[in-house]
């Protein structure tokens, strides 16, 4: 039987955000988006299915901190 290869993740993706520390790695998938004249904001799906929206400078924090972690990692 052929080996399977073992990808190797992390549990714990810290992001600071204004009310305090989140775990990225609990995100299933994380949507930015940035309007014209409106606030650059980032809806965040949870593994368990909930929807979190994120806007201003969380929302630039976890977008940094999603790209720096997937670039690490080399995650699609």
């Amino acid at each position: 039987m052929p080996e399977q290869p073992i990808i190797k993740i992390p549990s714990i993706w810290s992001c600071k955000i204004s009310t305090g520390w989140i775990n990225l790695a609990q995100c299933r998938k994380i949507e930015p988006c940035c309007a014209p004249n409106e606030p650059i904001y980032a809806l965040v799906t949870w593994n368990r299915g909930e929807l979190e929206l994120f806007v201003g400078e969380n929302a630039i924090a976890i977008i940094q901190a999603w790209r720096e972690a997937h670039l690490k990692y080399g995650l699609n």
